[in-house]
């Protein structure tokens, strides 16, 4: 199956990208990535920042289960955790036990799918 390429996509998406007063969004960040491509990549990302914050994922995912195909978030899941770990490999100073234990329970979810 072929990715989706006709949505407008954040890029870089996370919740450390959304400013919000109270329950109301106010502005979403950063948007040099910006481009055409599948929701469902800014989906796994949004879920995925919020590996931290279970209840906030969980809410996150079951949305993006019931938006999506299973094959597109395990393709969008798996580049995201590879990005994390170049990322901490690469950029930030080598957290790469931390993201590594992030994917090992995002896996566990995934596994389910």
């Amino acid at each position: 199956k072929a990715l989706g390429n006709s949505d407008l996509v954040h890029g870089d998406f996370g919740i450390s990208q959304v400013l919000t007063t109270g329950p109301k969004i106010t502005a979403v960040l950063d948007w040099d990535q910006v481009g055409y491509g599948d929701r469902t990549m800014d989906l796994v990302a949004l879920w995925y920042s919020l590996m931290d914050n279970p209840e906030a994922g969980e809410q996150v995912f079951a949305s993006l289960v019931k938006n999506s195909d299973p094959e597109s978030i395990k393709i969008f899941a798996a580049h995201k955790m590879l990005a994390k770990v170049a990322w901490q490999i690469n950029k930030a100073g080598g957290e790469v036990a931390t993201v590594a234990q992030q994917a090992k329970i995002a896996l566990q979810i995934l596994h389910a799918l």
